[in-house]
């Protein structure tokens, strides 16, 4: 484990020793078999990491649970799809049906009598009958069986019915300040002493206890010279890339982003060392890594995601140039900025699809991506290769894959 995911485990030490104790504490016999503990806390306050902490524990594979699952929701509860993902993090095998219903008894007969623990990753539903809908095949699982939930609001996990709900605190000044500076000086002979209390207060009140902006902004300054620092610190909006139309909580591989950088012109080759653009787009996709841009999977270690805030943060810096079809109606969409747009697949995309975008401005557009949710070959209307993409004259990326 690096130096840096250490220190930032040693900053959970006492909230994951806490959550342990719920996770592996049998439940009593008035509550039913299957035991929700929300993790409440705001946007990069750790949530995410305390819960991975507490699912990888040597005490918890101790403990045998029969069957683990990670799923990550974000703020689409749709019941089936939901469901399909957790299927398919149970069975480590790929899900095609369509039916709520197939998915629940394939669920059920897999969790049957077994003791379970679920994570379900930033959760935003406040509909207490599609979490009803969503965790009935469950209760078919042995008693002690547990659901970690994580959000930002104590409302949403009021609506599971927790037995209990952990409060995640923002860090200390010091932890804040130890974790920053463990990324931003790592392999540096620098000591706390050598830096002003002035900057450590810039610092401190830019990360606001927040562990993802520690180690993002300790990353970013590391590749800084220090008389860009105050310049940075002073800024309002971090030195993040611009060219990711991917969906919120997608999981891409290395090569999928980095072809994407080449086919836009974003990684050129580089003459004087001889580097291909393959290899020069996997070394910064390392850096972005280092840097806590990207976050491995917690289902398939090959892929990789964006934080939550981060993906927010790319959002603010790209303004209206990327354009995703599932936020339509975000105010004041300005098209004819938009560069990139993106879509979820769906299981017939038709003309009624790609309707919004047939009427708007986008002569600009340069990046046209279709994300892979499905894990299945779907249709596409006709209607979008006769009369939609002959508009965009200056496409540089055009993925259909998926599709027959």
């Amino acid at each position: 484990m690096a130096v840096g995911e250490l220190l930032l485990s040693a900053v959970f030490q006492q909230d994951k020793a806490k959550m342990l104790e719920m996770v592996l504490t049998d439940t009593s016999s008035d509550h039913s078999s299957l035991a929700v503990i929300p993790i409440v806390g705001m946007a990069g306050v750790g949530k995410t990491t305390l819960a991975r902490e507490v699912y990888n524990d040597r005490a918890v594979e101790d403990s045998k649970f029969d069957v683990k699952a990670w799923v990550c929701v974000s703020d689409d509860f749709d019941v089936l799809n939901i469901s399909r993902a957790l299927l398919e993090s149970i069975t480590f095998a790929s899900c095609d049906l369509k039916a709520l219903n197939e998915v629940q008894v394939q669920i059920k007969r897999a969790v049957d009598g077994k003791k379970l623990l679920l994570v379900l990753d930033d959760v935003w539903n406040e509909d207490y009958c599609l979490w009803e809908d969503l965790k009935a095949p469950f209760l078919a699982a042995a008693p002690n069986s547990k659901i970690i939930v994580t959000t930002r609001h104590a409302h949403v996990a009021a609506t599971m019915e927790p037995i209990q709900q952990y409060n995640l605190q923002c860090l200390s000044d010091e932890d804040c300040w130890s974790l920053f500076m463990m990324h931003a000086f790592v392999g540096q002979d620098i000591t706390a002493q050598q830096i002003s209390d002035l900057f450590r207060e810039k610092v401190v009140g830019k990360c606001g206890g927040l562990p993802l902006a520690a180690k993002t902004l300790g990353g970013l300054l590391r590749s800084k010279r220090h008389d860009e620092w105050d310049e940075i610190l002073n800024s309002n909006i971090l030195d993040l890339p611009q060219q990711m139309a991917f969906s919120q909580y997608y999981e891409f591989e290395q090569n999928e982003l980095v072809f994407l950088w080449i086919a836009e012109g974003v990684i050129q080759q580089y003459s004087e060392n001889n580097k291909q653009p393959e290899e020069w787009g996997r070394e910064c996709f390392r850096v972005l890594v280092s840097r806590s841009i990207f976050q491995q999977s917690c289902v398939d270690s090959s892929k990789f995601v964006m934080h939550d805030l981060v993906h927010d943060l790319i959002q603010l810096v790209s303004g209206d140039t990327i354009f995703r079809l599932e936020e339509v109606n975000k105010p004041s969409r300005r098209f004819e900025r938009v560069r990139h747009y993106s879509y979820n697949q769906g299981w017939c995309d038709g003309k009624n699809k790609f309707e919004v975008i047939g009427n708007a401005q986008l002569a600009q557009l340069r990046t046209f991506l279709q994300i892979s949710t499905i894990g299945a070959t779907t249709y596409i209307s006709n209607m979008f290769l006769s009369e939609l993409l002959p508009k965009f004259k200056k496409l540089r990326v055009l993925s259909l894959k998926g599709y027959y």
